[in-house]
């Protein structure tokens, strides 16, 4: 398995909690993570020839997307994540949190993405303790990973345009009440979205991710409840800088938004150019 057939993708809009990880994120993916392939979708009324634009692209693939109207923007930037996948129908496509670090490059290859299979989508962390009851079935987003044929399948069987798919999905009830495009974005989950839409996929009679025959999971064995221990969060922001060099953790939730100072420990462990932290156009 060869990271070059590899892309991560990710979105965002202009919300300013959002947009300013982008520089940062790209580049420990890039430099850091070792994956080339870096796609952004940005969920935007400006331009191509925006200064912005044109910054923004120095870091990764830009893909301007204009905003639907009636589908609340900030659902809009989440499931484009996976119409964007199911684009570049011939690499692995990760789906990865605009917001988010991986601190042990080593340990996510050779654990995680390294055994997704061709025909399969990849889901880690599904053993969450989270995940219980009603929430059976669903997982993480992040570092949910496959071919983009397989995301074709997936959520996109008809292939639909961009914005009819989208709009297809907004009064979608298979599960739950979160899976629909057309709620508010308190009430709605992209977990419960993609759950749904696997229990629709090929012809398994509704099964869903635990049991579907092409979905390979993978637990995250450093879950204790809804935490993961392995993990520097925002929730309760502490970096040990002992355990960082030491590979013990695996990834980050960092504090939002955007904060060089608070960060610094992070940024200076994924080897990023402090000058290389922020959008200058922004």
């Amino acid at each position: 398995m060869d990271k070059k057939n590899f892309r991560i993708v990710t979105t965002t809009n202009e919300n300013d909690t959002y947009l300013p990880f982008w520089p940062t994120m790209a580049q420990h993916w890039k430099n850091f993570g070792g994956f080339d392939n870096i796609t952004l979708g940005f969920v935007t009324e400006r331009e191509e020839d925006d200064l912005l634009v044109s910054e923004m692209r120095q870091y990764g693939e830009v893909i301007l997307i204009k905003p639907i109207k009636g589908i609340d923007i900030g659902i809009q930037s989440k499931v484009s994540r996976m119409y964007l996948s199911s684009q570049k129908t011939d690499e692995y496509c990760i789906i990865a949190d605009i917001d988010m670090y991986i601190l042990n490059k080593n340990f996510l290859w050779d654990n995680w993405f390294s055994k997704v299979e061709e025909n399969k989508l990849l889901a880690v962390g599904g053993n969450s303790g989270c995940y219980v009851g009603d929430q059976k079935g669903k997982f993480p987003m992040a570092f949910t990973t496959a071919k983009g044929d397989v995301w074709s399948e997936i959520i996109n069987p008809n292939n639909l345009n961009y914005e009819d798919l989208l709009n297809s999905w907004y009064t979608l009830k298979v599960c739950d009440m979160y899976e629909s495009t057309g709620n508010e974005f308190g009430k709605f989950s992209d977990e419960s979205l993609l759950r749904g839409l696997i229990g629709l996929w090929g012809n398994y009679g509704g099964t869903l991710s635990y049991d579907h025959p092409k979905v390979k999971h993978i637990k995250r064995d450093d879950w204790a409840g809804c935490h993961a221990m392995r993990r520097i969060d925002r929730i309760n922001w502490s970096v040990n800088t002992n355990k960082l060099n030491e590979g013990f953790f695996i990834d980050c939730q960092p504090v939002r938004p955007f904060n060089g100072e608070t960060l610094k420990p992070i940024l200076n462990y994924l080897g990023i150019d402090e000058n290389k932290w922020y959008l200058k156009n922004d």
